[in-house]
């Protein structure tokens, strides 16, 4: 499965991006993600669409195996759109506000294409880097910068548990929804690594109980059973990485999102108070339907 653009390709997708159906092309690809219907199209963007290899159209409009790939970072860059460019959260939370970034050297870990990097280089000065393991991600950043006529945020390749920087680089570590889709205890420790004496790490995810309340919701509202199993899959990987220390169901997948857990918060505090770190109980707070984990380093 082809999961990164070739140069050819990034320029069409450049094209299509800066293009006259572009809004709703975006819209197409996202609501075919969600499961939404495609509603009535414009010729230019079935065209496009079928040209890029990101949808077909026989039955009826489906993603292509590309089509999945692509339609993450731009349902993520739809997002925030629709929160008016802002970090996801930050209304909820004084601390995901562009001024407490103002100055520092921010490492997000995690960060897709990088829209919470755009909010903050568009709304405060500091140094905001972005690490990234999936290609194609990265390969969308310059993309949709230019699409919002901004310098692109610079987002490197690497993985949480590895990252590629050195120790005490960073004045805060910001992981947002990402932490569930790694080896958290070993993220963990790199993100510990990397911050400076007196920097402070931000995790933002969510929790075991969602998933319960997901499962009684099916049970009530009758909803797909392929969306319960995934669900059930995902309670059953987060006891087992929480007991055994690792993922028991887990296929092989090109998708770095395939196999999410999500650690209830006693056992998120432990894990943070092993790396040395201690822990602001006065400054974890719920974000939405998360919990905004926050510790300094001494």
């Amino acid at each position: 499965m082809q999961t990164t653009l070739s140069e050819a390709q990034t320029e069409e997708v450049r094209q299509a991006l800066l293009g006259p159906c572009s809004d709703e092309l975006i819209d197409f690809i996202v609501r075919l993600n969600l499961s939404l219907p495609a509603g009535e199209l414009p010729q230019a963007v079935v065209e496009t669409a079928s040209r890029l290899g990101w949808a077909s159209f026989d039955a009826q409009p489906q993603l292509s195996p590309l089509g999945w790939l692509v339609a993450d970072p731009l349902r993520e860059y739809r997002m925030w759109l629709d929160r008016g460019r802002r970090i996801h959260g930050e209304g909820d939370s004084a601390l995901l506000a562009p001024e407490s970034y103002a100055g520092k050297s921010v490492l997000e870990v995690g960060s897709g294409f990088g829209c919470n990097l755009l909010s903050l280089a568009r709304r405060t000065d500091g140094k905001f880097v972005g690490v990234e393991p999936m290609a194609i991600y990265r390969q969308f950043t310059p993309l949709l910068a230019e699409r919002e006529g901004v310098v692109a945020p610079e987002v490197v390749d690497g993985a949480g548990e590895a990252l590629p920087f050195g120790d005490r680089q960073f004045d805060i570590v910001l992981c947002y929804s990402a932490h569930q889709y790694m080896d958290i205890r070993k993220a963990l420790q790199e993100m510990a690594r990397v911050l400076k004496p007196g920097g402070q790490l931000q995790v933002i995810g969510g929790s075991p109980d969602s998933y319960v309340q997901y499962v009684n919701q099916y049970l009530l509202t009758r909803q797909p059973v392929a969306l319960l199993l995934n669900r059930v899959r995902t309670l059953i990987n987060t006891l087992s990485y929480q007991w055994l220390g690792r993922r028991m169901l887990v296929s092989p997948s090109v998708f770095a999102t395939a196999a999410p857990i999500y650690p209830s918060r006693a056992t998120m505090y432990r894990w943070i108070a092993s790396t040395g770190l201690s822990l602001r109980p006065d400054l974890t707070q719920r974000v939405g339907g998360e919990t905004c984990f926050v510790a300094d380093k001494p």
